[in-house]
C-alpha cells in the first residue's frame, strides 16, 4: 500500500475548517458554513474522512470534490466505494451500508 502525503503552506489570508464523517450531510454542512461567514476565496475546509453513505446526499461528494477550497483525506467509506467498483464488495453489503446512492449515479 501506498500513502500519499501532501502538506499545505499556512493559509494567511483566510481560515481554515475541519471537519470529520460528513456522511453525505452535504447540504447540512453547506448551511453552516453559510452561518459562520465561511469565504470560499479565503477559507479552506478539511475533511477528515466519511464524507459519503449514510445521509441523504452522498452523491454531492462529486460536486464537492471539484471545490479548490475543499481538500478530502480518504476515509473508511471512501475505501469501501472503491473496494467495490473493483468488485471486492457486493452490492448487498453496500445497501447495508446506506452506500446504495453510488448506484444511482450515471457516469459522465
Amino acid at each position: 500500500m501506498s500513502l500519499k502525503i501532501k502538506s499545505y503552506l499556512a493559509n494567511k489570508s483566510g481560515k481554515d475548517y475541519v471537519v470529520g464523517d460528513i456522511h453525505g450531510e452535504f447540504r447540512n454542512l453547506q448551511l453552516l458554513l453559510d452561518k459562520i461567514g465561511f469565504d470560499i476565496y479565503k477559507d479552506r475546509l478539511f475533511s477528515v474522512g466519511d464524507l459519503c453513505d449514510r445521509g441523504q446526499h452522498s452523491e454531492d461528494l462529486l460536486h464537492w470534490m471539484n471545490y479548490d477550497w475543499f481538500i478530502p483525506v480518504k476515509g473508511n467509506h471512501e475505501s469501501m466505494i472503491i473496494n467495490y467498483f473493483y468488485g471486492s464488495l457486493k452490492t448487498d453489503f453496500m445497501k447495508k451500508i446506506k452506500a446504495d446512492w453510488f448506484f444511482r449515479i450515471k457516469p459522465q
